[in-house]
């Protein structure tokens, strides 16, 4: 009798060493579980954390790829007034010339009537005759006083 209750003894023994391995192990599992759950939780939160990032940084390109490629309104603004300026310039440049030329032309018609006159005279002093053309009338015809 001794023989079986020692051996009921040790298979209760057993079977609660068993039973508490089990359980130990159940437990052991569901923690590991837990632990790689919680892991696994963090490490998709780094991951959308990173995927927003990164749609972030892909509209700041963009952005940047507009702005570079489209003139800002400043730019736009500046370049019509720039125009502005340059037609205004150009206006200016053709206005001085034309008071250039005009002031040339002017010059020049009152150096014809001067010579016309002095022909004139030329040609009333010496009666209309065919004489020779005197060296102040040469002098006037080359543009010499």
């Amino acid at each position: 009798m001794s023989k079986s209750v020692n051996r009921a003894q040790k298979e209760s023994e057993e079977s609660l060493s068993n039973w508490s391995f089990t359980k130990l192990t159940s437990k052991g599992v569901e923690f590991e579980q837990e632990i790689l759950e919680a892991e696994n939780s963090l490490i998709n939160d780094e991951v959308a954390q990173l995927r927003e990032k990164a749609r972030k940084r892909e509209a700041d390109i963009e952005i940047t790829r507009k702005e570079k490629e489209e003139p800002t309104e400043i730019e736009v603004e500046l370049k019509r007034r720039l125009q502005q300026m340059t037609d205004h310039l150009i206006v200016i440049q053709k206005q001085a010339k034309v008071e250039s030329l005009s002031a040339e032309k002017a010059s020049l018609i009152f150096r014809i009537e001067a010579v016309s006159r002095l022909q004139d005279e030329n040609m009333s002093a010496s009666g209309a005759t065919n004489m020779k053309p005197s060296s102040s009338s040469c002098d006037l015809e080359s543009g010499l006083r």
